[in-house]
């Protein structure tokens, strides 16, 4: 039997896969280091755009370009990238320009697919073996030797082709489920702005109009409100989830990190979470607190904290994007009091903060509305994350 195979294999081909060092393959070369100084932050005339470290960055939208660098650190969207120092490993292709000192050009021979090559540097125990030459000094730094020491285990150049290809279609799949999700969350973000500031106007099931809308303290239309428990926790698993500051984001709850009760603790009843449940997060960072978000059953039991308040209004689904419209967070940071990493808001502030209202019935289409375009959004996140899941699979049984 052959040990030098894939799991997971294309039906016509059945050869051993040929284990090749990096060394025979590719030859690399450093890109080019320019003062920031030197940098242009707009296309001028023989500039190039210049990749670094802040492209890598999805929340950057810095751009520098550089004026004549040599051929030797140029690069088109055919070749292969990584970084070498800092972030180490991660690859980039399919993109013109010049590329900083941070960077490794890698020229592959025709015996590789660049796609196939590009799939190898990604895999995760590819990724482990360039961090593990880079060292573990605070920068982590990979030096050509090094590089070349990378072993890979290589079938025919048709093979390559055919899984390079199989691979590439998933990853389409994913940058439209991608693309899909972000166009959703601008829609749904250009709709909360045209509702909240009443450009959009729902009508009543018999066509009528609704009232107009009337501007209320939240004192005025809060029924009831309490701090959760202080208990003590930690991330050992058991029966007694709880949500804390960490897990509200604006409009809902983040799951990626829960923490549990401890078994000695007293645990009040009160504290137990119920749907619709709508949460304020009382103190955080300057910039995070007064965090709003409703409970959706996102886990079977849960209870919370004494950092987040437990809010009641006729409608907490309404409430939950009124605070979270534009309006609403920016009124809600004006009462926010602190340092830039420990501040709070004060509820004898939170109930002055002054917003406009509509009718209840109203209310209830507003978040009949925002929820259905909510739902739209969790089914293509869920349908992105179930294909994330799938080409990580696929990667661990098509390559050796």
């Amino acid at each position: 039997m052959m040990s030098n195979v894939p799991k997971l294999r294309f039906k016509e081909f059945s050869e051993e896969w040929e284990e090749k060092s990096l060394k025979d393959l590719t030859k690399i070369n450093q890109g080019l280091q320019i003062q920031i100084s030197d940098r242009f932050t707009e296309q001028v005339e023989n500039s190039y755009f210049y990749i670094t470290n802040e492209f890598l960055k999805e929340t950057s939208s810095n751009k520098y370009f550089i004026k004549n660098p040599p051929e030797s650190v140029l690069c088109t969207e055919s070749d292969v990238l990584m970084t070498r120092t800092g972030n180490t490993g991660q690859v980039v292709t399919n993109v013109n320009g010049a590329f900083h000192n941070n960077f490794f050009k890698i020229k592959y021979s025709d015996d590789l697919n660049k796609d196939f090559l590009v799939e190898f540097l990604r895999l995760r125990d590819t990724q482990n073996m360039i961090l593990r030459y880079a060292g573990t000094s605070t920068i982590p730094d990979l030096n050509h030797g090094d590089f070349y020491r990378l072993k890979i285990n290589l079938p025919s150049k048709q093979e390559q082709e055919k899984i390079a290809s199989f691979l590439t279609s998933v990853d389409t799949k994913i940058e439209q489920l991608t693309k899909k999700e972000e166009l959703l969350k601008q829609y749904k973000k250009g709709v909360m702005q045209q509702i909240f500031s009443q450009e959009i106007r729902f009508q009543a099931n018999d066509g009528s109009e609704f009232e107009d809308w009337y501007e209320k303290k939240l004192g005025d239309i809060l029924i009831s409100s309490r701090l959760g428990g202080n208990y003590a926790n930690s991330e050992k698993e058991n029966s007694t989830p709880l949500i804390k500051m960490g897990n509200l984001d604006r409009g809902k709850i983040l799951l990626n990190k829960i923490e549990y009760i401890e078994q000695n603790e007293t645990i009040d009843d009160k504290d137990l979470i119920q749907y619709g449940d709508l949460f304020f997060n009382t103190r955080n960072t300057l910039d995070l607190v007064g965090k709003v978000a409703a409970w959706r059953n996102e886990l079977p039991i849960a209870y919370y904290n004494s950092n987040l308040m437990l809010m009641k209004f006729e409608n907490n689904f309404f409430m939950n994007y009124r605070l979270n419209s534009f309006d609403g967070i920016k009124a809600l940071r004006r009462i926010a009091t602190g340092t830039t990493s420990v501040a709070a808001i004060y509820t004898k502030d939170l109930l002055k903060v002054t917003l406009s209202i509509p009718s209840l019935e109203e209310q209830t289409k507003i978040a009949n509305f925002i929820s259905s375009i909510d739902s739209k959004i969790e089914q293509v996140s869920a349908q992105l994350d179930s294909t994330k899941e799938f080409k990580k699979a696929l990667l661990q049984q098509m390559f050796v």
